[in-house]
């Protein structure tokens, strides 16, 4: 395992672990107890100084269902630029993703309404 890719495993299981999700490695995969969803993501280096990398996180949802979100990866070193992007995953996707998936609320992060319509 690349060192990007341990640093990103090892964060993605520490996030998991601080919501009371129990995260454990499977190959290149980071799994909630053992089962679904399963987190992982790449980290694609900038060709020159000047550009931006990315941060592409996967998200198996089950066995036919995959999503994958890319987002910015800017910082003076790779390890800034990653956290940065991991920073983005959390703040937009991730609380909506283990809500939905892994039954864990957080109130102050996900909101949610019932609605009823009259048909």
């Amino acid at each position: 395992m690349i060192d990007s890719e341990k640093h990103i495993s090892d964060f993605l299981i520490k996030l998991l672990n601080a919501h009371e999700l129990e995260a454990t490695r499977h190959n290149d995969w980071v799994t909630v107890d053992g089962d679904f969803p399963a987190f992982r993501a790449f980290y694609d280096r900038p060709q020159t100084k000047e550009r931006s990398g990315a941060l592409s996180v996967q998200i198996m949802l089950d066995e036919a269902s995959l999503i994958e979100e890319c987002f910015a990866a800017i910082g003076d070193t790779h390890i800034k630029a990653i956290n940065g992007a991991l920073d983005q995953f959390m703040t937009s996707m991730f609380h909506p993703i283990i809500s939905a998936c892994c039954n864990f609320l957080d109130e102050e992060q996900v909101t949610i309404e019932t609605w009823k319509l009259k048909m």
